[in-house]
């Protein structure tokens, strides 16, 4: 199985992740694969050039191509559940949905204020910027009309579960542990 994690900035993918890989999920990052792109190419690791290089190698590779790297990796792995995380295009769902095994798509939201109040506190590499700066980017991240840009709004429309994650750890557990039963009732 393959959890698929899509969601705005800070709205808790990592946190989800983590709590997945704690049930015996490996993880794979769409971010992961920019950040060794951004390393490759000697640039500065902040979510402006993480999203310019991403909407680079979709206009290149084709806008599903971050999904593409990802399956082949988890692909090696057959024998271990997988997270695909950070997932921020319709057509990485879809390379991913070619996975010989089931792929389930969740999407984290929170709102917009405890997002930034995460970013500020993580203290992640980019993530130092104002509450005005932090709505800029996360407006570019949601919708575009280029086909090879982020669309993390698509991305929620085609989620099989959404999680509002606005609450405490124990609460988001809470709430992936009801999803995990839910699938594997099916």
């Amino acid at each position: 199985m393959i959890i698929g994690l899509t969601g705005k900035m800070a709205a808790g993918k990592g946190a989800a992740a983590e709590y997945l890989k704690s049930k015996g999920f490996k993880y794979y990052s769409c971010s992961d694969v920019l950040r060794e792109e951004l390393k490759n190419r000697g640039l500065t690791e902040d979510i402006p050039s993480l999203r310019k290089i991403g909407n680079k190698l979709r206009t290149k590779e084709g806008p599903g191509v971050l999904g593409k790297r990802l399956l082949a990796q988890i692909e090696k792995n057959q024998d271990q559940p997988a997270i695909a995380d950070s997932i921020r295009n319709p057509a990485e769902i879809a390379e991913l949905k070619k996975a010989k095994t089931k792929f389930i798509l969740m999407a984290v939201d929170a709102p917009l204020e405890l997002r930034y109040e995460r970013t500020v506190a993580r203290g992640r590499a980019g993530d130092k910027m104002t509450l005005a700066e932090f709505k800029e980017q996360d407006f570019k991240q949601l919708k575009s009309q280029d086909p090879n840009a982020q669309q993390i709004l698509d991305c929620f429309k085609l989620a099989d579960y959404t999680i509002v994650n606005d609450g405490t750890l124990v609460e988001l557990h809470q709430k992936i542990d009801e999803i995990l039963n839910d699938i594997n009732n099916f």
